[in-house]
């Protein structure tokens, strides 16, 4: 295998160590061909090649294309197959010609010098005069097998006879060609599911680095400061006036919630990796379910002298799973106050976006996310946690929840965001359709 043009892997290794880490798109000898099956995404049959086991082969390369992030195919790299020349030709018989009394070569012409090469030959100098050719059609090329008696063609019959002989040869030829195909298709399928378990591998070896990560730092430390400032208050008790007492226990009361937020997205989280939630569809009035979220945060605004506008009218039923919609506008409400200064507007909006959709808009007017970062909000493998304005924790797991909640009630996420100025974050579920209403 040659991920990134680079072959990394051969079986067997003995005898072939040389060729590791040979490149194939740099390689004189083999880049033109090489980048003709990236361009053409279909085997290419190039050689002869000298094989560094001995003896002339020829290499079948199949390019392997995955998704990326962007949805768009990319190329990863080739997966190869060796075949013996030496060996083909004496399985077909051709290589017997020649001790029956007849010349033979089988030759192509190359792709870059547009001469005659010649993979095998039972003579130095070729007659392309007198032979009989055939041309036998491989993966972006055409081989030709030319043959002729040694003494001269005697009649026309004979002629014939050796046409018929060589279009069974050339037909067996192709067949090899054929199982090679099916072979390197084969590998194909096994690169393509290596290549899906090394990222899943990947996927959940992310997860369980964010899990410990979020246990050792993101819920240590608010349950840290909450110690601390109950350790100061039964300590000096006594000590303290009323008003020092109650700024003290409006600070534990405070991180109290936040914990607590953070442990129920922790919970959350943990149960959809492990598939454990179930999606429970229903038609609601999202407007209610809106105002019953904003109610949940009105302390929360006040204390940083935030007003929440809501901009709905009348009842817009949609059909999702309640709870999961709960918790993503909870998300969406909690950042927009965590991330705003002080004396700042946060507005929700509902409105159709269509006759099947419902879009939600959650817009603050706060620090905003750098552009660098916002292509990465929603990404496990890069999500880390971010202060807020009044320096409130968070494990970085809220968008996540929000991106597969909204995922899987069939709907969709993204965000816009101006630094300094506000982000804005969309959502859009299904409408309640008309036979449910």
């Amino acid at each position: 295998m040659a991920p990134g043009g680079i072959i990394k892997k051969c079986y067997p290794l003995k005898g072939n160590e040389s060729i590791i880490e040979g490149n194939l798109l740099t390689s004189p000898n083999r880049k033109t061909e090489s980048l003709k099956a990236i361009e053409s995404s279909q085997l290419t049959l190039a050689g002869p090649f000298e094989l560094s086991q001995g003896g002339v082969g020829t290499i079948g390369r199949y390019p392997v294309f995955i998704s990326g992030k962007d949805g768009k195919k990319h190329f990863w790299g080739f997966t190869i197959v060796v075949i013996d020349l030496i060996e083909l030709l004496d399985k077909t018989g051709i290589s017997k010609l020649d001790q029956s009394g007849y010349d033979y070569w089988l030759w192509r012409i190359h792709p870059d010098t547009k001469l005659p090469e010649i993979f095998a030959s039972s003579v130095k100098k070729p007659n392309h005069d007198l032979s009989i050719d055939f041309s036998i059609n491989v993966p972006n090329s055409t081989w030709t097998l030319s043959a002729m008696p040694k003494a001269g063609w005697i009649n026309k019959g004979i002629s014939l006879i050796w046409h018929i002989c060589l279009i069974l040869i050339s037909l067996v030829l192709s067949i090899f060609v054929y199982l090679l195909l099916q072979r390197t298709a084969l590998l194909k399928d096994r690169t393509e599911n290596l290549k899906r378990s090394k990222q899943e591998l990947i996927e959940a070896n992310a997860t369980k680095d964010k899990f410990f990560s979020i246990i050792a730092h993101d819920l240590r430390s608010p349950v840290g400061s909450l110690l601390s400032i109950s350790q100061l208050l039964s300590d000096n008790y006594q000590d303290l006036d009323e008003k020092e007492r109650m700024n003290l226990i409006s600070f534990i009361k405070l991180g109290s919630n936040q914990t607590l937020t953070l442990l129920d997205n922790l919970l959350l989280w943990a149960r959809s990796q492990s598939g454990n939630i179930e999606w429970k569809p229903a038609k609601f009035d999202i407007n209610d379910t809106i105002n019953n979220v904003v109610i949940l945060f009105e302390n929360a605004a006040s204390n940083k002298q935030q007003q929440i506008i809501v901009e709905t009218k009348g009842v817009l039923q949609v059909f999702a799973d309640k709870d999961m919609i709960t918790t993503v506008l909870r998300n969406l409400v909690s950042n927009a106050i965590k991330f705003s200064p002080i004396n700042r507007r946060i507005v929700i909006c509902t409105s159709e976006s269509n006759k099947s959709t419902c879009e939600i808009k959650v817009k603050d007017y706060g620090i905003g996310i750098p552009p660098e970062k916002l292509t990465e909000l929603f990404q496990l493998d890069n999500n880390q946690s971010t202060k807020g304005t009044n320096n409130e924790s968070g494990t970085g797991l809220g968008l996540l929840l929000c991106k597969e909640f909204i995922e899987l009630n069939n709907g969709k996420i993204m965000a816009e965001s101006v630094l300094n100025e506000g982000s804005s974050f969309f959502i859009t579920i299904p409408l309640a359709s008309a036979e449910m209403q």
